[in-house]
Protein backbone atom coordinates (compact mmCIF):
# COMPACT_ATOMS: atom_id res chain seq x y z
CA UNK A 1 0.00 0.00 0.00
CA UNK A 2 1.35 3.44 -0.92
CA UNK A 3 0.77 6.88 0.48
CA UNK A 4 -1.92 8.47 -1.72
CA UNK A 5 -0.12 11.82 -1.99
CA UNK A 6 3.56 10.99 -2.13
CA UNK A 7 3.55 7.44 -3.43
CA UNK A 8 6.13 6.55 -0.74
CA UNK A 9 5.84 3.00 0.58
CA UNK A 10 5.33 2.83 4.36
CA UNK A 11 8.07 1.27 6.45
CA UNK A 12 7.45 -2.38 7.28
CA UNK A 13 7.16 -3.22 10.96
CA UNK A 14 9.15 -5.95 12.71
CA UNK A 15 7.36 -6.83 15.96
CA UNK A 16 9.57 -7.65 18.93
CA UNK A 17 7.00 -10.16 20.27
CA UNK A 18 7.97 -9.00 23.77
CA UNK A 19 4.84 -8.55 25.89
CA UNK A 20 4.19 -4.83 26.34
CA UNK A 21 7.19 -3.59 24.35
CA UNK A 22 5.39 -3.44 21.01
CA UNK A 23 2.70 -1.36 22.77
CA UNK A 24 5.39 1.21 23.64
CA UNK A 25 6.71 1.13 20.06
CA UNK A 26 3.24 1.41 18.52
CA UNK A 27 3.73 -1.90 16.71
CA UNK A 28 7.43 -2.78 16.78
CA UNK A 29 10.73 -1.89 15.15
CA UNK A 30 11.15 -1.01 11.48
CA UNK A 31 12.59 -3.43 8.94
CA UNK A 32 16.17 -2.50 8.09
CA UNK A 33 16.51 -0.12 11.06
CA UNK A 34 19.48 0.03 13.45
CA UNK A 35 18.71 0.27 17.17
CA UNK A 36 20.75 0.68 20.33
CA UNK A 37 19.69 -1.37 23.37
CA UNK A 38 21.68 0.09 26.21
CA UNK A 39 22.00 -0.35 29.96
CA UNK A 40 24.43 -1.43 32.62
CA UNK A 41 25.65 -5.07 32.78
CA UNK A 42 23.05 -7.45 34.22
CA UNK A 43 19.99 -5.29 33.56
CA UNK A 44 18.55 -7.63 30.89
CA UNK A 45 19.89 -6.57 27.47
CA UNK A 46 20.97 -10.06 26.40
CA UNK A 47 17.72 -11.58 27.61
CA UNK A 48 15.74 -8.99 25.65
CA UNK A 49 17.73 -9.42 22.45
CA UNK A 50 17.48 -13.22 22.49
CA UNK A 51 13.76 -13.02 23.25
CA UNK A 52 13.29 -10.77 20.21
CA UNK A 53 15.29 -13.26 18.13
CA UNK A 54 13.27 -16.32 19.12
CA UNK A 55 10.01 -14.43 18.65
CA UNK A 56 11.27 -13.44 15.20
CA UNK A 57 12.04 -17.08 14.37
CA UNK A 58 8.55 -18.25 15.35
CA UNK A 59 7.16 -15.94 12.67
CA UNK A 60 9.37 -17.13 9.85
CA UNK A 61 12.49 -14.98 10.33
CA UNK A 62 16.16 -15.91 10.67
CA UNK A 63 18.71 -14.38 13.02
CA UNK A 64 22.45 -13.96 13.40
CA UNK A 65 23.66 -13.30 16.97
CA UNK A 66 27.18 -11.86 17.17
CA UNK A 67 28.69 -11.65 20.64
CA UNK A 68 31.82 -9.76 21.63
CA UNK A 69 31.33 -10.59 25.31
CA UNK A 70 33.65 -12.62 27.48
CA UNK A 71 30.80 -15.03 28.27
CA UNK A 72 30.88 -18.13 26.04
CA UNK A 73 27.96 -19.08 23.85
CA UNK A 74 27.52 -22.33 25.74
CA UNK A 75 27.22 -20.45 29.04
CA UNK A 76 24.78 -17.93 27.57
CA UNK A 77 22.61 -20.68 26.09
CA UNK A 78 22.53 -22.44 29.46
CA UNK A 79 21.05 -19.29 30.98
CA UNK A 80 18.57 -18.88 28.12
CA UNK A 81 17.24 -22.44 28.57
CA UNK A 82 15.42 -21.31 31.72
CA UNK A 83 13.08 -19.12 29.61
CA UNK A 84 10.04 -20.56 27.86
CA UNK A 85 10.79 -18.70 24.60
CA UNK A 86 14.05 -20.62 24.09
CA UNK A 87 13.95 -23.34 21.42
CA UNK A 88 17.09 -25.47 21.28
CA UNK A 89 15.99 -26.95 17.93
CA UNK A 90 16.34 -23.53 16.29
CA UNK A 91 19.97 -23.02 17.39
CA UNK A 92 22.41 -23.30 14.46
CA UNK A 93 19.46 -23.47 12.05
CA UNK A 94 17.16 -20.44 12.24
CA UNK A 95 19.48 -18.64 14.68
CA UNK A 96 23.27 -18.78 14.43
CA UNK A 97 25.65 -17.60 17.16
CA UNK A 98 29.17 -16.46 16.31
CA UNK A 99 31.97 -14.86 18.33
CA UNK A 100 34.47 -12.98 16.10
CA UNK A 101 37.03 -12.04 18.77
CA UNK A 102 39.98 -12.98 16.59
CA UNK A 103 38.80 -10.95 13.60
CA UNK A 104 38.25 -7.91 15.79
CA UNK A 105 41.66 -8.21 17.43
CA UNK A 106 43.56 -8.89 14.19
CA UNK A 107 41.65 -6.80 11.66
CA UNK A 108 39.79 -4.23 13.74
CA UNK A 109 36.36 -2.90 12.86
CA UNK A 110 36.89 -3.42 9.14
CA UNK A 111 37.43 -7.13 9.68
CA UNK A 112 34.45 -7.32 12.01
CA UNK A 113 32.01 -5.64 9.63
CA UNK A 114 33.26 -7.77 6.74
CA UNK A 115 32.72 -11.00 8.70
CA UNK A 116 29.33 -9.95 10.05
CA UNK A 117 28.14 -8.95 6.57
CA UNK A 118 29.26 -12.26 5.05
CA UNK A 119 27.70 -14.39 7.78
CA UNK A 120 24.44 -12.46 7.83
CA UNK A 121 24.12 -12.78 4.06
CA UNK A 122 25.08 -16.47 4.09
CA UNK A 123 22.47 -17.32 6.72
CA UNK A 124 19.87 -15.00 5.13
CA UNK A 125 19.42 -13.23 8.45
CA UNK A 126 16.51 -10.84 8.72
CA UNK A 127 17.58 -9.90 12.27
CA UNK A 128 21.14 -9.17 13.34
CA UNK A 129 22.26 -8.72 16.95
CA UNK A 130 25.68 -7.42 17.96
CA UNK A 131 26.07 -8.01 21.70
CA UNK A 132 28.91 -6.13 23.38
CA UNK A 133 29.28 -3.04 21.20
CA UNK A 134 31.40 -1.43 23.90
CA UNK A 135 34.20 -3.84 22.90
CA UNK A 136 34.03 -2.60 19.32
CA UNK A 137 33.93 1.00 20.55
CA UNK A 138 37.09 0.48 22.60
CA UNK A 139 38.78 -1.05 19.56
CA UNK A 140 37.96 1.90 17.30
CA UNK A 141 40.94 4.12 16.62
CA UNK A 142 38.77 7.21 16.32
CA UNK A 143 35.20 8.40 16.57
CA UNK A 144 35.13 8.68 12.80
CA UNK A 145 35.97 4.97 12.46
CA UNK A 146 33.15 4.09 14.85
CA UNK A 147 30.73 6.20 12.83
CA UNK A 148 31.83 4.43 9.65
CA UNK A 149 31.19 1.10 11.37
CA UNK A 150 27.63 2.08 12.34
CA UNK A 151 27.06 3.49 8.86
CA UNK A 152 28.17 0.18 7.32
CA UNK A 153 25.65 -1.67 9.49
CA UNK A 154 22.95 0.76 8.37
CA UNK A 155 23.82 0.21 4.73
CA UNK A 156 23.75 -3.57 5.18
CA UNK A 157 20.39 -3.41 7.00
CA UNK A 158 18.83 -1.26 4.30
CA UNK A 159 20.19 -3.35 1.43
CA UNK A 160 19.17 -6.73 2.86
CA UNK A 161 16.06 -5.71 4.82
CA UNK A 162 17.81 -6.83 8.00
CA UNK A 163 16.95 -5.18 11.33
CA UNK A 164 20.01 -4.58 13.54
CA UNK A 165 20.19 -4.49 17.34
CA UNK A 166 23.35 -3.10 18.95
CA UNK A 167 23.70 -3.98 22.65
CA UNK A 168 25.91 -1.77 24.75
CA UNK A 169 26.52 -0.71 28.32
CA UNK A 170 26.36 2.98 29.18
CA UNK A 171 29.60 4.31 27.81
CA UNK A 172 30.93 7.82 27.69
CA UNK A 173 32.00 7.64 24.05
CA UNK A 174 28.54 6.50 22.95
CA UNK A 175 27.11 9.84 23.96
CA UNK A 176 28.63 11.15 20.76
CA UNK A 177 27.84 11.09 17.06
CA UNK A 178 27.00 7.42 16.50
CA UNK A 179 23.97 7.83 18.79
CA UNK A 180 22.58 10.39 16.38
CA UNK A 181 22.95 7.96 13.48
CA UNK A 182 20.80 5.07 14.71
CA UNK A 183 17.03 4.81 14.26
CA UNK A 184 16.21 4.24 17.91
CA UNK A 185 17.59 3.92 21.43
CA UNK A 186 16.02 1.65 24.05
CA UNK A 187 17.39 2.20 27.56
CA UNK A 188 17.14 -0.37 30.37
CA UNK A 189 17.92 0.54 33.96
CA UNK A 190 17.43 -0.36 37.63
CA UNK A 191 15.98 2.03 40.17
CA UNK A 192 16.14 1.53 43.92
CA UNK A 193 13.39 2.40 46.39
CA UNK A 194 14.54 1.63 49.91
CA UNK A 195 15.32 -2.10 50.03
CA UNK A 196 13.62 -2.75 46.70
CA UNK A 197 14.86 -2.47 43.11
CA UNK A 198 12.58 -2.02 40.11
CA UNK A 199 13.55 -2.43 36.48
CA UNK A 200 12.62 0.35 34.04
CA UNK A 201 12.61 0.72 30.27
CA UNK A 202 12.51 3.96 28.28
CA UNK A 203 12.49 4.74 24.57
CA UNK A 204 14.97 7.60 24.29
CA UNK A 205 14.74 7.92 20.53
CA UNK A 206 12.66 6.36 17.76
CA UNK A 207 12.46 7.51 14.16
CA UNK A 208 9.43 7.03 11.95
CA UNK A 209 6.62 6.88 14.47
CA UNK A 210 5.47 8.16 17.82
CA UNK A 211 6.15 6.01 20.88
CA UNK A 212 4.83 5.94 24.44
CA UNK A 213 7.44 8.12 26.10
CA UNK A 214 8.70 8.16 29.66
CA UNK A 215 9.76 5.34 31.98
CA UNK A 216 7.87 2.07 32.19
CA UNK A 217 8.34 -0.95 34.46
CA UNK A 218 9.51 -4.33 33.26
CA UNK A 219 10.46 -7.60 34.91
CA UNK A 220 12.26 -10.79 33.91
CA UNK A 221 10.08 -13.88 34.31
CA UNK A 222 10.24 -17.52 33.23
CA UNK A 223 8.73 -16.32 29.95
CA UNK A 224 11.45 -13.70 29.53
CA UNK A 225 10.98 -9.95 29.72
CA UNK A 226 7.50 -8.54 30.27
CA UNK A 227 7.01 -4.79 29.87
CA UNK A 228 4.26 -2.99 31.79
CA UNK A 229 3.48 0.34 30.10
CA UNK A 230 2.29 3.08 32.45
CA UNK A 231 -1.39 2.26 32.57
CA UNK A 232 -2.66 5.82 32.20
CA UNK A 233 -0.52 6.27 29.07
CA UNK A 234 -2.15 3.36 27.20
CA UNK A 235 -5.62 3.20 28.78
CA UNK A 236 -8.60 3.55 26.48
CA UNK A 237 -11.30 5.92 27.60
CA UNK A 238 -14.59 4.09 28.00
CA UNK A 239 -17.19 5.01 25.40
CA UNK A 240 -20.52 6.45 26.52
CA UNK A 241 -23.23 3.82 26.64
CA UNK A 242 -26.31 4.61 24.63
CA UNK A 243 -29.79 4.03 25.99
CA UNK A 244 -30.95 3.12 29.46
CA UNK A 245 -28.27 1.49 31.61
CA UNK A 246 -28.83 -1.85 33.28
CA UNK A 247 -27.99 -2.36 36.93
CA UNK A 248 -25.92 -4.93 38.79
CA UNK A 249 -26.97 -5.99 42.27
CA UNK A 250 -24.65 -5.45 45.21
CA UNK A 251 -26.01 -8.65 46.73
CA UNK A 252 -27.88 -6.58 49.33
CA UNK A 253 -31.36 -5.64 48.06
CA UNK A 254 -31.68 -2.92 50.69
CA UNK A 255 -28.44 -1.31 49.53
CA UNK A 256 -29.51 -1.68 45.91
CA UNK A 257 -32.63 0.36 46.64
CA UNK A 258 -30.63 3.02 48.48
CA UNK A 259 -28.42 3.54 45.43
CA UNK A 260 -30.82 3.43 42.52
CA UNK A 261 -33.59 0.97 43.14
CA UNK A 262 -31.76 -1.73 41.22
CA UNK A 263 -28.11 -1.68 42.31
CA UNK A 264 -25.07 -0.01 40.79
CA UNK A 265 -24.96 0.75 37.04
CA UNK A 266 -23.24 -1.90 34.96
CA UNK A 267 -19.69 -1.02 33.85
CA UNK A 268 -19.36 1.44 36.73
CA UNK A 269 -16.89 1.69 39.62
CA UNK A 270 -17.95 1.73 43.28
CA UNK A 271 -15.81 2.66 46.28
CA UNK A 272 -16.67 1.23 49.70
CA UNK A 273 -14.84 3.23 52.37
CA UNK A 274 -14.64 2.72 56.10
CA UNK A 275 -12.40 1.90 59.07
CA UNK A 276 -10.92 -1.52 59.72
CA UNK A 277 -13.45 -4.08 60.92
CA UNK A 278 -16.55 -2.16 59.88
CA UNK A 279 -17.60 -4.71 57.22
CA UNK A 280 -16.09 -3.57 53.91
CA UNK A 281 -14.81 -7.02 52.95
CA UNK A 282 -18.10 -8.63 53.98
CA UNK A 283 -20.00 -6.23 51.73
CA UNK A 284 -17.51 -6.92 48.93
CA UNK A 285 -18.07 -10.69 49.33
CA UNK A 286 -21.81 -10.08 49.07
CA UNK A 287 -21.17 -8.29 45.76
CA UNK A 288 -18.98 -11.18 44.56
CA UNK A 289 -21.59 -13.67 45.75
CA UNK A 290 -24.01 -12.38 43.08
CA UNK A 291 -21.70 -13.79 40.37
CA UNK A 292 -22.98 -16.56 38.12
CA UNK A 293 -21.75 -18.40 35.00
CA UNK A 294 -23.16 -15.71 32.69
CA UNK A 295 -21.67 -12.97 34.89
CA UNK A 296 -18.35 -14.29 36.29
CA UNK A 297 -16.71 -12.52 39.21
CA UNK A 298 -13.07 -11.98 40.17
CA UNK A 299 -11.63 -10.84 43.50
CA UNK A 300 -8.15 -9.36 43.87
CA UNK A 301 -7.09 -9.18 47.50
CA UNK A 302 -4.08 -7.45 48.98
CA UNK A 303 -4.65 -8.40 52.61
CA UNK A 304 -6.65 -11.55 53.36
CA UNK A 305 -5.79 -14.94 51.89
CA UNK A 306 -8.31 -16.85 49.75
CA UNK A 307 -8.73 -19.37 52.60
CA UNK A 308 -9.74 -16.64 55.04
CA UNK A 309 -12.11 -15.09 52.51
CA UNK A 310 -13.80 -18.45 51.96
CA UNK A 311 -14.23 -18.91 55.71
CA UNK A 312 -15.72 -15.44 56.03
CA UNK A 313 -18.11 -16.10 53.14
CA UNK A 314 -19.28 -19.32 54.81
CA UNK A 315 -20.10 -17.42 57.98
CA UNK A 316 -22.18 -14.98 55.90
CA UNK A 317 -23.99 -17.76 54.05
CA UNK A 318 -22.41 -16.79 50.73
CA UNK A 319 -21.75 -19.95 48.67
CA UNK A 320 -18.35 -18.78 47.49
CA UNK A 321 -16.78 -22.24 47.21
CA UNK A 322 -19.69 -23.43 45.06
CA UNK A 323 -19.28 -20.36 42.86
CA UNK A 324 -15.58 -21.15 42.47
CA UNK A 325 -16.38 -24.76 41.62
CA UNK A 326 -18.67 -23.87 38.71
CA UNK A 327 -16.38 -21.10 37.45
CA UNK A 328 -18.62 -18.24 38.51
CA UNK A 329 -16.02 -16.71 40.86
CA UNK A 330 -12.23 -16.62 41.10
CA UNK A 331 -10.05 -15.46 44.00
CA UNK A 332 -6.58 -14.03 43.49
CA UNK A 333 -4.15 -12.54 46.00
CA UNK A 334 -1.49 -10.04 45.01
CA UNK A 335 1.92 -10.67 46.62
CA UNK A 336 2.69 -8.00 49.24
CA UNK A 337 4.98 -5.12 48.09
CA UNK A 338 6.64 -7.40 45.58
CA UNK A 339 5.28 -6.08 42.32
CA UNK A 340 5.48 -2.80 40.47
CA UNK A 341 2.35 -0.67 40.31
CA UNK A 342 1.77 -1.20 36.59
CA UNK A 343 2.57 -4.90 36.87
CA UNK A 344 -0.31 -5.29 39.33
CA UNK A 345 -2.62 -3.29 37.07
CA UNK A 346 -1.79 -5.11 33.84
CA UNK A 347 -1.88 -8.52 35.54
CA UNK A 348 -5.32 -7.65 36.91
CA UNK A 349 -6.62 -6.68 33.47
CA UNK A 350 -5.21 -9.88 31.97
CA UNK A 351 -6.95 -11.88 34.70
CA UNK A 352 -10.21 -10.05 33.93
CA UNK A 353 -9.84 -10.97 30.26
CA UNK A 354 -8.78 -14.55 30.99
CA UNK A 355 -11.77 -15.24 33.27
CA UNK A 356 -14.15 -13.06 31.20
CA UNK A 357 -15.05 -11.34 34.45
CA UNK A 358 -18.09 -9.06 34.46
CA UNK A 359 -17.88 -8.06 38.11
CA UNK A 360 -14.67 -7.34 39.98
CA UNK A 361 -13.76 -6.81 43.63
CA UNK A 362 -10.47 -5.17 44.63
CA UNK A 363 -10.25 -5.63 48.38
CA UNK A 364 -7.80 -2.99 49.52
CA UNK A 365 -7.34 0.00 47.22
CA UNK A 366 -4.40 1.00 49.39
CA UNK A 367 -2.47 -1.95 47.94
CA UNK A 368 -1.93 0.14 44.82
CA UNK A 369 -0.92 3.31 46.65
CA UNK A 370 1.51 1.51 48.96
CA UNK A 371 3.76 0.68 46.02
CA UNK A 372 7.00 2.58 46.77
CA UNK A 373 7.62 3.58 43.17
CA UNK A 374 5.48 6.08 41.30
CA UNK A 375 3.58 7.16 44.43
CA UNK A 376 3.02 10.58 42.86
CA UNK A 377 1.02 9.16 39.94
CA UNK A 378 -1.29 6.84 41.87
CA UNK A 379 -4.43 8.77 40.95
CA UNK A 380 -3.56 8.90 37.24
CA UNK A 381 -2.95 5.17 37.36
CA UNK A 382 -6.31 4.60 39.08
CA UNK A 383 -8.19 6.60 36.45
CA UNK A 384 -6.51 4.60 33.69
CA UNK A 385 -7.37 1.32 35.40
CA UNK A 386 -11.02 2.27 35.86
CA UNK A 387 -11.26 3.43 32.24
CA UNK A 388 -9.96 0.04 31.11
CA UNK A 389 -12.47 -1.79 33.33
CA UNK A 390 -15.40 0.33 32.18
CA UNK A 391 -14.36 -0.19 28.56
CA UNK A 392 -14.49 -3.96 29.14
CA UNK A 393 -17.98 -3.68 30.59
CA UNK A 394 -16.78 -4.71 34.06
CA UNK A 395 -18.73 -3.58 37.13
CA UNK A 396 -16.13 -3.06 39.85
CA UNK A 397 -16.18 -2.56 43.61
CA UNK A 398 -13.09 -1.33 45.50
CA UNK A 399 -12.69 -1.21 49.26
CA UNK A 400 -10.47 1.30 51.04
CA UNK A 401 -9.52 1.31 54.71
CA UNK A 402 -9.77 5.00 55.57
CA UNK A 403 -12.69 5.36 57.94
CA UNK A 404 -14.41 7.30 55.20
CA UNK A 405 -11.88 10.13 55.46
CA UNK A 406 -10.66 9.66 51.92
CA UNK A 407 -14.04 10.78 50.60
CA UNK A 408 -15.12 13.11 53.41
CA UNK A 409 -12.07 15.28 54.04
CA UNK A 410 -12.05 18.45 51.99
CA UNK A 411 -8.54 18.03 50.64
CA UNK A 412 -7.39 17.73 47.04
CA UNK A 413 -6.48 14.05 47.24
CA UNK A 414 -9.89 13.06 48.67
CA UNK A 415 -11.74 15.13 46.07
CA UNK A 416 -9.77 13.58 43.22
CA UNK A 417 -10.35 10.02 44.42
CA UNK A 418 -14.04 10.73 44.96
CA UNK A 419 -14.39 12.09 41.43
CA UNK A 420 -12.82 8.92 40.00
CA UNK A 421 -15.60 6.60 41.21
CA UNK A 422 -19.22 6.53 40.09
CA UNK A 423 -20.64 5.42 43.44
CA UNK A 424 -19.29 5.89 46.95
CA UNK A 425 -20.59 3.92 49.94
CA UNK A 426 -19.31 4.88 53.39
CA UNK A 427 -19.42 2.53 56.40
CA UNK A 428 -19.03 4.04 59.88
CA UNK A 429 -18.84 3.13 63.51
CA UNK A 430 -21.17 5.03 65.82
CA UNK A 431 -20.21 4.87 69.50
CA UNK A 432 -22.42 5.36 72.52
CA UNK A 433 -21.89 4.56 76.23
CA UNK A 434 -23.76 1.28 75.73
CA UNK A 435 -22.48 -0.06 72.39
CA UNK A 436 -20.64 0.44 69.14
CA UNK A 437 -22.93 0.26 66.09
CA UNK A 438 -22.37 0.28 62.33
CA UNK A 439 -23.95 2.67 59.87
CA UNK A 440 -24.05 2.79 56.06
CA UNK A 441 -24.61 5.86 53.86
CA UNK A 442 -24.42 6.63 50.14
CA UNK A 443 -22.23 9.67 49.56
CA UNK A 444 -22.34 9.65 45.78
CA UNK A 445 -24.18 7.84 42.99
CA UNK A 446 -23.70 9.41 39.56
CA UNK A 447 -26.88 9.60 37.52
CA UNK A 448 -29.04 8.35 40.36
CA UNK A 449 -31.51 9.92 42.74
CA UNK A 450 -30.01 8.00 45.66
CA UNK A 451 -31.26 7.75 49.22
CA UNK A 452 -28.90 9.86 51.39
CA UNK A 453 -30.23 8.56 54.72
CA UNK A 454 -27.89 6.92 57.22
CA UNK A 455 -28.99 3.34 57.87
CA UNK A 456 -28.03 0.68 60.42
CA UNK A 457 -25.70 -1.96 58.98
CA UNK A 458 -25.26 -5.12 61.05
CA UNK A 459 -23.09 -8.20 60.99
CA UNK A 460 -24.59 -10.74 63.39
CA UNK A 461 -25.73 -14.37 63.53
CA UNK A 462 -24.33 -15.15 60.11
CA UNK A 463 -26.26 -12.37 58.46
CA UNK A 464 -25.24 -9.19 56.70
CA UNK A 465 -28.10 -6.74 57.15
CA UNK A 466 -29.05 -3.30 55.87
CA UNK A 467 -31.86 -1.97 58.09
CA UNK A 468 -34.74 0.02 56.59
CA UNK A 469 -35.07 3.75 56.94
CA UNK A 470 -36.69 4.73 60.24
CA UNK A 471 -40.43 4.09 60.17
CA UNK A 472 -40.65 2.20 56.89
CA UNK A 473 -40.23 -1.14 55.15
CA UNK A 474 -38.84 -4.48 56.23
CA UNK A 475 -35.25 -5.40 56.96
CA UNK A 476 -33.25 -6.60 53.90
CA UNK A 477 -30.50 -9.11 54.51
CA UNK A 478 -28.25 -11.83 53.14
CA UNK A 479 -27.41 -14.99 55.01
CA UNK A 480 -28.41 -18.62 55.40
CA UNK A 481 -32.09 -17.68 55.46
CA UNK A 482 -31.96 -15.43 52.39
CA UNK A 483 -33.58 -16.66 49.20
CA UNK A 484 -30.68 -17.17 46.78
CA UNK A 485 -32.76 -18.96 44.20
CA UNK A 486 -34.33 -15.68 43.07
CA UNK A 487 -32.49 -13.68 40.37
CA UNK A 488 -30.42 -10.73 41.62
CA UNK A 489 -32.24 -7.45 42.00
CA UNK A 490 -32.25 -5.28 38.91
CA UNK A 491 -31.86 -8.22 36.51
Amino acid sequence: MTNDRSGVLPLERVPTHVAGLDDLLEGGLFKGGVYFIQGRPGVGKTTLANQVCFGHLRHGGRALYVTLLAESHARMLQHLRTHSYFDSRAVSREIVYISPFRELEEQGLKGLISLVGREAARHKASLLVLDGLVTATDTAESEQEMRRFVHALQAFGTLHGCTVLLLTSNHERQERAERTMVDGIVHLTDKTFGPRTERRIQIHKFRGTRVVRGEHSFCITDDGIVVYPRLESVAREAADRDGERAFATTGLPGLDRMISGGGVPEASATLVAGPSGVGKTSLALSFLGASRPSEPGLLLGFIESPARLRARARRLGIPLEALEADGSATLHRSPPDDHALDQIGHDLLRAVDRHRARRLVVDGLGGFFETPAYAERGLRFLRGLLDELRGRGVTSLFTVDTGGAIVERADARADEIASTFDTIVALRFVRSPELVARRIVILKADGSDFDPSIRPFTLADGRLTVEPAPGGGSTERTGPTADRSAPPAGR
